[in-house]
């Protein structure tokens, strides 16, 4: 529930500021920004959707001038993304909401329990992607 009423708070607040993106959407931007990522075939990979899914997210935000896709001239089948300046002042403001977000929620914490807050969620996070490599391997 915390979740959820956070990304609700988000959205809102994004779309007080003008930025009417889905939590996809966003994402999307996000992974591209922070790994590296230049094609769709490794978003699907990161993001656990399918290859539809994919193509009509970024599809979307080609068309909407938040990044722009360019062939790959050796391998006519595959696209290299790219973020736009429009996509790069979005995603400032997006880390700023985030970053609200984040301050509500651990504003009644002691530094000590945010601490451990963050911790347990590390090692969450840890364990998660451990499991999912495990699964990739075996399938």
């Amino acid at each position: 529930m915390v979740m959820f009423k956070t990304q609700s708070w988000i959205q809102a607040e994004l779309k007080r500021r003008g930025i009417s993106l889905t939590a996809s959407h966003l994402k999307i931007l996000h992974v591209l920004d922070a790994t590296g990522i230049t094609t769709q075939r490794q978003l699907r990979d990161v993001m656990l959707k399918d290859k539809g899914q994919i193509a009509r997210l970024v599809a979307g935000l080609e068309k909407s001038g938040m990044l722009s896709r360019k062939r790959d001239r050796r391998d006519r089948r595959s696209a290299h993304l790219t973020l736009t300046d429009k996509s790069s002042a979005v995603l400032t403001t997006f880390l700023k909401v985030e970053q609200e977000a984040v301050a509500r929620l651990l504003a009644d914490f002691s530094e000590e329990e945010v601490v451990l807050f963050n911790t347990m969620l590390f090692r969450a996070e840890n364990s998660w992607d451990r499991h999912r490599t495990k699964e990739n391997v075996e399938a």
